[in-house]
């Protein structure tokens, strides 16, 4: 393996271990807005209204972050993609 390939190579490393970093985040930011729509459904139904506002509010909270972190134009891929690109394109075999 030529120096500028293995510098290259570590350079896909390192934006792997980035990738499967956002990919958990989007995974803890996900699951914080589903429970919070579940919580806020069933506080509706029951009549809870203080913990109706609650989830409201972190409802909305969720949805900004969610919309941040999904449709980040500086993160268009998540973890396995750019292990099958770099695959594709050959960098992993050199």
């Amino acid at each position: 393996m030529k120096p500028q390939k293995a510098q290259e190579f570590k350079k896909q490393k390192v934006n792997l271990q980035v990738n499967w970093y956002s990919l958990l985040i989007k995974i803890i930011y996900t699951f914080g807005l589903c429970s919070t729509a579940v919580v806020f459904t069933f506080s509706i139904i029951n009549g809870w209204w203080p913990i109706t506002i609650i989830c409201g509010i972190f409802s909305i909270i969720f949805s900004v972050l969610f919309k941040k972190i999904f449709y980040n134009q500086s993160d268009k891929k998540a973890g396995y993609e750019c292990v099958y690109d770099a695959a594709v394109d050959g960098k992993l075999n050199e």
